[in-house]
This record gives C-alpha cells, sequence and structure tokens, in this order.
C-alpha cells in the first residue's frame, strides 16, 4: 500500500472552517493519484466531519487541540507510525514552533501550511504561504526548507481543478448575486449583506446566501431573509461550490480561501475582512484590481456595502475587467506544484491518467509562439535570438505534414503544458527536442511527456535512435531526459557549434534498448 498523507487541521466557530477545507484538497490530490490519507481533527461541525469521510479519508477525531492538550501531539505521531506515513501536514496557527520541531524529530517529513508569519521561527521540509504577496515575507526557517510561497500554489479542491474556468458572458445589469463569508462567520456578517440587499433597487435580482457547516446563525438569517423583498435563498452544507460560482454574475465573500475559488471560476467579488489574518491578502488583491475592499466585517456598514455593490451590478466592463484581472492569478495547478515531489517519493504517479500527447494541429500556433519567446527558453536554446512570427509559422507550414517530422503538444487536464519534436537526421536517427509552459517547469513532467512520446515516434518513423543536445548547464534538462530513458553518451560534445551534452535511447515497439 501506498504510504498515506497525514492531515493535521482544525475547524470550530472560532477559527472557521478554512483550514480544513484547503487541506481537503490536498486529500483528494493525493488520493487521485492512488495514495491514501489519514485526517486527524478536532471539529465541531458533523457536517464538516462528514465531508472528510465522504471523501473516502480516514478521520482520526480529538477531543481537544494543541496546546490545550499534549495528547494532540502523541496522538498525531502514533496515528503516522501506525499507518506507516512519510509526510505529515500542519495547517493551523496553534502549531508552534515546538509542535513543528517534534514532529520532524520524530523522523516525519513536515508541511507546514501557514498564512501570515505569525511565528518568529518555522522548521518544515516544505513551508507553504498560498497567498497573494506572500512572496514578500521573511521567514525565518532551517537551512533545508524548501519555501512555496505565493498563489501558484492556491489548494483548490478537484471541483475547481476539474473543470476548466467557464466563459462568461456579463449582462448589463448583474441579476445573480453569491454571498459566502466563510464557514462559520462568528460576527454574523452575512446579516448586514442581507440589510444591505434590501436597499438594492434591481428588478429581478436574485441572491444565495452560502451559510457554511460552522455557522450558528442559520435562524436569525432565515428570518431575515423571510422580511426581504427580493428572491433569497439560504444555502447550507454545500457540496458544489464551483457549479453557485459559475452561477452567478457578482459575489461578497470574505477575504480568504473562497477568493481563489471566485479568481478561477471568473466570478468578480467584493470583500469583507472578516479575521486578522485576511488583511494583507485583501490590501494585495485590492492592489492589483481585482476586487474591491468594503472593509472589516466590524465596522462595515449596509449602506455602505449597497453603494459598492449597486456601482457593480451596473458596470458589465468593471465585471468583466475584474473577471479577468482574477484569472490571470489562478491557473488551477498549486496543489501539483506543492505535491508531486512528496507524492514521487512516496511511489506515487502524480500524473497518471491525466497526461495526454497529442500531435500538434494549427490551433497551437501561438501558444507555442509564446513558449518559445520566454527568455528562460531562448536562455537554454542554441539560438538564443527572438523567434519573430512569420518565421515561427513558416517553420510550422513546412514541418506539420512532413514525413521528415513529429512535432506534438502535451495536455495536463486538458491544458497545454508542454511541446515535443522529433526530426529525422539520417537512416534510422531522430532528433529530439522538448520544452515546457513555463507555468509548467519545475512540476516533473517533462520526463513523462517524452516517455509518451515514444509509442508516436516510433507510429511515424519505426525502429530508431533518439538523440538529443542540451548545454551542459541546464541540468534540468538533463535529469528529464535521464529519467524518460535516454542516456549520456558524451558529456562534452559539439552540437551547432556549442558545447552541450549528448544524449540517446533506441525504440523498438514499445520498448526502449
Amino acid at each position: 500500500m501506498s504510504k498515506p498523507l497525514v492531515i493535521r487541521a482544525d475547524a470550530n466557530t472560532r477559527m472557521g472552517t478554512g483550514h480544513v477545507m484547503r487541506c481537503i484538497a490536498l486529500g483528494q490530490a493525493w488520493q487521485g493519484a492512488g495514495g491514501h490519507v489519514v485526517f486527524i481533527a478536532c471539529c465541531t461541525s458533523g457536517l464538516l466531519k462528514e465531508r472528510i469521510t465522504e471523501e473516502g479519508f480516514l478521520l482520526v477525531e480529538l477531543p481537544l487541540p494543541y496546546p490545550e492538550s499534549e495528547d494532540d501531539l502523541k496522538t498525531t505521531l502514533e496515528t503516522a507510525r501506525q499507518v506507516d506515513a512519510s509526510w505529515i501536514v500542519t495547517d493551523g496557527y496553534h502549531f508552534d514552533l515546538g509542535y513543528l520541531q517534534a514532529v520532524r524529530k520524530s523522523g516525519f517529513k513536515l508541511l507546514c501550511v501557514d498564512d501570515y508569519n505569525h511565528l518568529a521561527k518555522y522548521e518544515a521540509d516544505i513551508l507553504l504561504n498560498q497567498n497573494i504577496g506572500a512572496e514578500e515575507l521573511e521567514y525565518q526557517c532551517n537551512a533545508e526548507c524548501q519555501k512555496l510561497l505565493g498563489s501558484r500554489h492556491v489548494m483548490l479542491r478537484q471541483e475547481f481543478r476539474a473543470s476548466k474556468r467557464p466563459e462568461r458572458i456579463f449582462p448589463e445589469i448583474g441579476k445573480k448575486i453569491l454571498v459566502t463569508l466563510g464557514g462559520s462567520d462568528p460576527g454574523n456578517v452575512s446579516l448586514k449583506v442581507l440589510e444591505a440587499l434590501g436597499r438594492l433597487d434591481v428588478a429581478s435580482l436574485e441572491v444565495k446566501i452560502i451559510a457554511g457547516p460552522a455557522n450558528p446563525h442559520l435562524d436569525s438569517l432565515q428570518t431575515a431573509i423571510e422580511a426581504l423583498e427580493i428572491r433569497c435563498e439560504l444555502v447550507a452544507s454545500v457540496q458544489r461550490m464551483s457549479e453557485l460560482m459559475c452561477w452567478a454574475d457578482i459575489a461578497i465573500s470574505a477575504a480568504g480561501s473562497t477568493c481563489w475559488e471566485l479568481c478561477l471560476t471568473g466570478v468578480p467579488f467584493l470583500i469583507i475582512v472578516v479575521a486578522e489574518n485576511q488583511r494583507r491578502v485583501a490590501s494585495c488583491l485590492t492592489d492589483q484590481g481585482i476586487t474591491v475592499n468594503l472593509g472589516g466585517g466590524d465596522q462595515v456598514e449596509p449602506v455602505g456595502i449597497a453603494e459598492k455593490l449597486n456601482s457593480l451590478l451596473f458596470s458589465r466592463s468593471e465585471c468583466e475587467r475584474m473577471s479577468v484581472a482574477g484569472g490571470r492569478l489562478i491557473d488551477g495547478f498549486g496543489v501539483d506544484r506543492i505535491l508531486w515531489h512528496p507524492a514521487k517519493a512516496c511511489g506515487l504517479d502524480w500524473f497518471a491518467g491525466r497526461l495526454v500527447v497529442r500531435r500538434m494541429v494549427q490551433q497551437d500556433l501561438k501558444p507555442l509562439f509564446v513558449w518559445i519567446n520566454d527568455p528562460q527558453t531562448r536562455e537554454n536554446s542554441f539560438i538564443p535570438a527572438r523567434v519573430e512570427w512569420a518565421t515561427h509559422v513558416k517553420w510550422f507550414d513546412q514541418r506539420v505534414d512532413s514525413s521528415e517530422t513529429l512535432l506534438l503538444f502535451a495536455e495536463v487536464d486538458g491544458v497545454l503544458c508542454g511541446h515535443v519534436r522529433y526530426e529525422r537526421q539520417g537512416e534510422g536517427q531522430v532528433l529530439l527536442s522538448f520544452l515546457m509552459g513555463p507555468e509548467f517547469r519545475g512540476l516533473g513532467l517533462a520526463s513523462p511527456i517524452i516517455s509518451h512520446s515514444f509509442d508516436l515516434v516510433v507510429e511515424k518513423f519505426g525502429e530508431v535512435d533518439v538523440l538529443a543536445y542540451s548545454l551542459q548547464a541546464n541540468t534540468r534538462s538533463h535529469k528529464a531526459m535521464l529519467s524518460a530513458g535516454l542516456r549520456v553518451i558524451r558529456e562534452d560534445c559539439c552540437f551547432m557549434g556549442i558545447q552541450c551534452c549528448e544524449f540517446k535511447t533506441t525504440l523498438v515497439g514499445k520498448s526502449r534498448l
């Protein structure tokens, strides 16, 4: 059995449900790659506990969390040993340096999830802060700690990662409003939003209020909804948040993890800061023009909410602009950037069933043009000069249907991620070249892409020797080719007048010699 991933996160009315929900995203991805997940939690919400077990995770419940109980750490370490885990994930501000050090001293790899650099020092194998602007935080960590900082590492659940960004056509006047203020909303800020909605004068308005699994205010919210003269629904125990976001024209959200989901689905949104750790995220999102910050939940007033919301409802162009800006921030592959390396170390094939290599078509010209002119691509090329569009089109036209060339594109989850090409070099030999889309570098995809392409090579060229050349300094390329089954035949050779390494493998049917 593959080694499980042990996740340690809590949820209650005070801290909300965000730590658990984003860790569910990690668990889903680990499980999807063939691993097993053990969730250790002190959780007061029966609905949230059901959600954890419905995902197929083993739930170990704690009566009290650390530091209120020393049994927390003892149970976590004992459970990890019993299931033969290699990695433990911690997500919560109550896990101090002593807790983190104890996990690592016990022989486990540690992925520590943080939001705002609240400890004087951290100890972990991977320190993760998924928030926008996290790159600017000066974390003090152990020397070997790998820092994964910024919104490229956003943890999104499977329902968001499995669906492509919807094509949105915004109405002249927004009619559908989604309100989602966290899993608990202890200050009942949703009630203020409801009062603001009652001030709007918009015909045929539809509103859905999300009440999270730890929300204690359902009765007061339902009473307020019944007093409104607009179509409004209280939605509790949501299983498919992505569908509600696709439904909405505009959203009002807490400045937590839901923001990343709204960005991915293209919903323009207003935010309310309902927790101290959300202030930095709110500020960064506002500075980039992705959202409008309505202020803190304890200070915001219904009249102010109504004014800003009304303005956005009647501004189609602003909705479109905000939607595009949010879409640029989040690509949906954050979980892959976090877990693919730990998964590989545990023997999991992270991209199994997700990767497709196919022949290149006309529509691939533009994305490939962008990739080949990426600065890092040019730096690792034998011809570093920028490629012009006319030259690129001519190159493609001469090769796409040629018997001497095979042009391939790779997709992961239906998204373009890499390019491979083979050109005949003489009888029984082809030359391999490949490049990755900039956003997919460092994910370990180059090797499986090359391996997946071999059957298409044999199909077109028959039994051949595959040759490849790489600049001596391009160690990432070297590792990818070695992992794909090529071997170094010369460490110092000359290709196109440049000193480089030469690689080779032989393809015979579906096997390599």
